[in-house]
């Protein structure tokens, strides 16, 4: 990256200079340098200084690579719910990836920051499996659907669907049934402190439910470097 910087005063062999105009001349030189897109000093280990069109930033050397694997399952629900409980997969057996500051948070209820955070900025890819026993004794829809929320849990959007049952009609049926539902999708966090995610389990009639626990109802979230 080449520069060309004019200074106010030039000065000749022979023609005194003043202190005045000198400092003007430094002056001019520092705001020049300021200016410039000067690459990072405090990069941690594993970043490497990239250009991002703008400026230089620190970023991880693994481009493409997965670098967080986080896995967390429903408590079971039995009614309406807007923010689907989920306690973290404490195990090590299902190939998870995290450590403290690179792994998701919940939070429960429907308060403030409620849902699900991002520990750092990037590419997520989101697949979960929820097992549903809807009631289809009458017309009603059991599904779980996967919102997002770009203001800390204050307005949401629909960004994944599963459905176990939806009907037109209201026909009674006998018996029941549990179906595994799964989506899959791509999340682009770009600020952590105010992007959210949860999952909402519609009911649809008495009696339908989420089936709760980690070897039936999951979501597996993976991190990728851009």
């Amino acid at each position: 990256m080449a520069a060309q910087t004019q200074v106010p005063n030039v000065f000749e062999d022979g023609t005194p200079a003043s202190a005045a105009e000198v400092n003007e001349n430094f002056d001019e030189l520092v705001n020049a340098i300021d200016s410039l897109a000067l690459p990072p000093s405090d990069c941690s280990t594993d970043q490497i200084i990239k250009w991002d069109g703008a400026v230089w930033v620190c970023a991880s050397r693994f481009s493409g690579a997965i670098t967080m694997i986080d896995r967390w399952y429903a408590g079971g629900e039995s009614g309406n719910t807007v923010n689907v409980a989920f306690t973290q997969d404490l195990g090590s057996t299902r190939g998870v990836m995290r450590s403290v500051g690179n792994q998701m948070v919940f939070t429960s209820g429907i308060g403030g920051g409620h849902g699900f955070m991002f520990p750092e900025t990037g590419i997520y890819k989101i697949e979960a499996t929820m097992s549903l026993r809807p009631s289809v004794h009458t017309a009603q829809s059991t599904y779980v659907r996967a919102q997002f929320s770009e203001d800390t849990a204050a307005t949401w959007e629909n960004v994944g669907y599963t459905k176990a049952w939806d009907s037109n009609f209201g026909i009674e049926g006998g018996g029941q049934i549990y179906v595994s539902v799964s989506m899959s999708f791509t999340l682009n966090i770009s600020n952590t402190a105010t992007q959210r995610l949860r999952f909402e389990f519609n009911e649809g009639n008495t009696y339908s439910s989420l089936r709760g626990g980690d070897d039936f109802s999951w979501i597996t979230v993976t991190r990728i470097e851009p």
